[in-house]
């Protein structure tokens, strides 16, 4: 698959039989970069690496994290969390 189809595929989530999308390909084709554009507007979708997730509890722990944080449902905490990960990025 070409990086160019993920944003017409992330398009379709919600017509899709299935709820998960595993992209694989060589490094630098712009998979990140495509992804991160496609979901940008879409609040019911995350994207999660699974480098270093060990197991499916990490996996269930890093969707509702980035859920929460997407769509604000932490509140105070999801704001104080995302001040966090934002100075951690600037790091």
């Amino acid at each position: 698959m070409k990086a160019d189809n993920i944003k017409n595929i992330i398009s379709d989530i919600d017509h899709l039989p299935y709820r998960a999308i595993l992209f694989d390909g060589t490094w630098g084709i712009g998979k990140s970069y495509a992804v991160n554009e496609a979901l940008e507007a879409n609040p019911n979708v995350c994207k999660i690496s699974m480098f270093g997730l060990k197991d499916t509890r990490q996996i269930y722990h890093e969707a509702l994290f980035q859920l929460a944080l997407k769509n604000n449902i932490g509140g105070k905490i999801g704001e104080i969390a995302n001040n966090i990960l934002d100075g951690a990025s600037k790091i």
